[in-house]
C-alpha cells in the first residue's frame, strides 16, 4: 500500500488529474448506488402499503387523504393527479362515493370521463418515472468514459515510458519501470470506477423496466374505469 501511495505521489500532473476525477466519478457513484437502493426499496414498500390501501377505503376522498403520505409511490402519484384533474378541480366528489378499485371497476367514477384527466394520469405516470430515472445517466457515464480515462492514462504512461528511454538511453526496468506503473495504476483506476457503475446501471435499469410496467398497467386500468364509466 505504501509503495501504491508512494507511486501515485510520484506521477505525472496528467496521471494524477485522471485518478482524481476517476476517484470522484467513483465516489459520486457510489454514493448514488446507495441512495438508489434506498430509493427503490421505500417505492416498493410504499406501493404495495397503496395498492393494499386501495383495496380497503371506500371514497376517494378519503383515499386521496390517506395517499398524501406516500411521496415515493408511483402509482399513488397516478391516483393523486387522477384525483386532483378530475375532482378537486371540477367534480370534487361527494362524501360517500366509490373509491376506483380494479377488483371491482364498475363501483368507481360516477361522473363522465374528462380526456383532460386521462391525459394527467399519463402524464402523471411520465413524470414518476422520470423521477425515479433522474441519475441513471451519471452512472451510465461513469460506467462508459472511466474505462477510457483510464486508457488515457496508461497510453500518457506508456508514452512517458518511451521518452524515458530516449533521454537516457537505456531501456532498463529503473527507467520504464515509473512510467509503466503509472499505466497500470490509472488502467486499474478507470475499472475500478467503470465496473461498479455498469453493473449498478443494467440493475436499475432492470428494477425500473419492471416498476414502469407495473405502473403501465396501473394507469392502464384507471383509464378503462374512467373510461367505462356512465354519467349520472
Amino acid at each position: 500500500m505504501h509503495d501504491v501511495l508512494k507511486l501515485i505521489l510520484d506521477a505525472s500532473l496528467v496521471a494524477k488529474l485522471i485518478l482524481i476525477i476517476l476517484v470522484f466519478l467513483s465516489l459520486v457513484s457510489w454514493a448514488l448506488i446507495f441512495d438508489k437502493f434506498r430509493i427503490l426499496r421505500r417505492v416498493q414498500r410504499e406501493s404495495r402499503q397503496f395498492l393494499q390501501l386501495l383495496q380497503s377505503e371506500k371514497t376517494w376522498e378519503a383515499l386521496y387523504e390517506r395517499a398524501r403520505v406516500f411521496r415515493y409511490s408511483p402509482q399513488a402519484g397516478v391516483f393523486k393527479a387522477a384525483y386532483q384533474e378530475g375532482y378537486h378541480r371540477n367534480n370534487r366528489p361527494e362524501k360517500g362515493e366509490a373509491v376506483f378499485n380494479p377488483v371491482a371497476p364498475a363501483a368507481v367514477l360516477t361522473r363522465p370521463p374528462k380526456p383532460l384527466m386521462v391525459e394527467a394520469l399519463h402524464d402523471a405516470a411520465g413524470r414518476e418515472m422520470a423521477e425515479l430515472e433522474q441519475s441513471l445517466v451519471i452512472l451510465a457515464t461513469t460506467a462508459s468514459a472511466s474505462p477510457f480515462l483510464g486508457l488515457f492514462g496508461t497510453v500518457w504512461g506508456v508514452m512517458s515510458a518511451f521518452m524515458s528511454i530516449g533521454t537516457r538511453g537505456s531501456a532498463e526496468l529503473s527507467v520504464v519501470g515509473p512510467g509503466i506503473a503509472e499505466a497500470l495504476i490509472t488502467t486499474v483506476a478507470g475499472l475500478a470506477a467503470a465496473i461498479p457503475a455498469l453493473i449498478a446501471y443494467n440493475y436499475f435499469v432492470d428494477r425500473l423496466r419492471r416498476i414502469d410496467g407495473e405502473l403501465s398497467r396501473f394507469t392502464g386500468d384507471l383509464v378503462r374505469v374512467i373510461m367505462q364509466e356512465k354519467p349520472r
